[in-house]
């Protein structure tokens, strides 16, 4: 049977662990809207680096002749980025747990 001491402690027990759970779920916020304001700086930085390089196209000298091997480089460096774009919009946020 359950005696004073035993659910005293028992309380204090629960409240322990619904203190931690909050702590948890700040946290876990927390770490969440860093990953989205981090993540909307580097959409920030990719369109941006996008729009300079099409205003520096634009002011580019002569066509060189190797345009074709540097425009398949830059599409496949654009398709990876676009692949780490979309496993990073897709990640779950994670807490270390001690």
């Amino acid at each position: 049977m359950y005696t004073r001491d035993n659910l005293y402690y028992t309380k204090i027990r629960d409240d322990m662990q619904a203190k931690y759970k909050r702590l948890q779920t700040v946290k876990t916020k927390e770490v969440e809207a860093q990953n989205e304001k981090m993540y909307g700086k580097l959409l920030n930085i990719l369109d941006n680096e996008q729009r300079s390089i099409s205003k520096h196209r634009a002011s580019a000298g002569p066509i060189s002749l190797n345009v074709a091997n540097r425009r398949r480089q830059i599409n496949t460096i654009n398709n990876e980025n676009e692949v780490i774009s979309k496993k990073l919009n897709e990640a779950k946020c994670t807490v270390p747990t001690k």
